[in-house]
């Protein structure tokens, strides 16, 4: 492992601890709106649907499963592992 992967581990499981201070909900059980995941690429809701549009993103899922309306929810673990491996392909 590279210090870099190295470093880049030690942020992760310093942002996952984080996070479960701030949100009692597990990483793993939580659920993201557009608006989360804007947060979390540090980008627009617009933009978030050209993201969406990348091969092999998680799907989206209703709020409710029974109507066609209400805005779409992420898996969040689905989300993040997607991006570690298409956005920081070939980073050493």
């Amino acid at each position: 492992m590279s210090e870099l992967e190295a470093l880049q581990k030690e942020v992760a499981d310093l942002t996952k601890a984080v996070g479960s201070l701030a949100n009692p909900i597990p990483f793993e059980r939580q659920l993201w709106s557009k608006a989360k995941l804007a947060e979390f690429f540090n980008c627009s809701v617009d933009s978030v649907d050209r993201i969406r549009l990348q091969k092999g993103f998680p799907k989206g899922r209703r709020r409710n499963v029974d109507s066609d309306r209400g805005g779409l929810i992420w898996r969040a673990c689905e989300v993040v592992a997607w991006a570690d491996a298409h956005l920081f392909e070939g980073v050493e």
